[in-house]
């Protein structure tokens, strides 16, 4: 959905209708709808952390009230970025932010929003940084596997293929 060429409004309400069929709460959806939208910012080339302020900024607009939970993951995860990247800084994250099961849509967020926090721009050794990001992405205790795939996304927009570690695409 971050992909196609609509308005930003219409990215995230695209994202939060799809969302809500079969995540029916209005945390998971407006956070379904903060990703694509997190992606979306990535994609027209702003930074991770340019991406996530710019969707933090589009929530407290447009969905200040509704949306204080996605706020709040993503004020929980540029704090945790101020800390030196370790899976055990993303593994705290759920717990700072109330939640027990680190597999809910504020969880994922928030530890999506704290990785692209963290990739920033583009360093002269993409590979290493590409690597070294979505491995904190996807070997933490929660739910790695989604916020992995968002991340690679989200990163894959903004740098593309060349960041890819090369090793990665050798057969």
């Amino acid at each position: 959905i971050a992909f196609l060429p609509i308005a930003d409004n219409d990215v995230f309400d695209l994202a939060c209708r799809n969302a809500a069929i079969t995540h029916g709460a209005p945390e998971a959806y407006l956070a379904a709808g903060a990703v694509a939208l997190m992606i979306r910012y990535m994609m027209l080339g702003r930074g991770g952390v340019a991406a996530v302020l710019s969707t933090r900024d589009y929530l407290a607009r447009h969905h200040a009230d509704d949306g204080r939970d996605c706020l709040r993951a993503i004020d929980v995860a540029v704090k945790a970025s101020l800390e030196s990247p370790t899976t055990s800084v993303i593994n705290a994250i759920p717990e700072t932010l109330g939640y027990r099961n680190a597999f809910l849509a504020i969880p994922v967020l928030a530890q999506a929003a704290y990785a692209f926090m963290i990739s920033e721009e583009m360093p002269a050794n993409a590979e290493d940084k590409f690597r070294s990001t979505l491995s904190i992405a996807v070997t933490h205790a929660g739910d790695s596997d989604s916020v992995g795939a968002i991340v690679g996304n989200g990163l894959g927009a903004l740098w593309g293929e060349s960041a890819l570690p090369r090793d990665w695409l050798a057969p």
